[in-house]
């Protein structure tokens, strides 16, 4: 973390307009899209920019409300199926080496997903648990008070599974994940090395599967 401290005089001026020192490097902003939907970066994987992705992952017959988490759980499906799609091998490992980075590099945007999906229904408020006190045998329990610790539990727990699996792709050496391009995808045989891990609805499914089950 960094900042500047501008002095203000009793004029209510700064004492310098001038920006020093200087910041190497550009701040992080969260977008309008990502602080809707309690994400971060996922702007560039809404399906209708991004080639990689479906028109959409999520199917809508016209029943209920269209709710705008609707587009958010579009671009995280979108981001993980982009990020499982990655390229087998580092050049200097052995298979049995390989097979562990291509766990590894599969299960960050798999985990990623789960964890942009509880902070979404996080930040609705859907899960605000307002009871007070122990619950006594018999009680009813609303549906926010049983969600609130699955959504807490899939963000503490795989956040923390997260920061683990790169330290140890970092011990390895080797890039957090490399993705396939089109081109990758389209020519595939037997012989190639670039492996797509999961189908557009494997990994669909996978996601959902992973939230409800953590």
């Amino acid at each position: 973390m960094t900042a500047r401290i501008k002095l203000i005089g009793s004029d209510g001026a700064m004492k310098s307009v001038e920006n020093t020192p200087e910041i190497p490097y550009s701040y992080s902003r969260v977008s309008s899209f990502d602080r809707s939907c309690g994400t971060y970066d996922l702007e560039k994987f809404q399906p209708k920019d991004n080639p990689m992705c479906p028109e959409s992952f999520v199917c809508y017959d016209g029943a209920g409300t269209l709710a705008d988490t609707v587009e958010c759980v579009n671009s995280m499906d979108c981001a993980m199926l982009a990020g499982m799609t990655v390229f087998y091998g580092d050049d200097g490992k052995d298979s049995r080496m390989n097979d562990v980075i291509l766990f590894l590099r599969s299960m960050i945007p798999h985990h990623q997903n789960a964890v942009n999906m509880a902070k979404n229904l996080y930040i609705s408020g859907d899960v605000d648990c307002s009871n007070e006190g122990p619950t006594e045998e018999g009680d009813s329990v609303t549906t926010a008070c049983l969600l609130a610790p699955i959504v807490q539990g899939i963000i503490n727990t795989q956040n923390s599974q997260i920061q683990t699996m790169r330290g140890l792709l970092e011990a390895f050496d080797v890039t957090e994940k490399k993705e396939c391009g089109l081109k990758d995808m389209e020519s595939l045989s037997d012989a190639d090395t670039c492996t797509t891990t999961m189908s557009m609805f494997g990994a669909l499914v996978a996601g959902l599967g992973l939230v409800g089950l953590n």
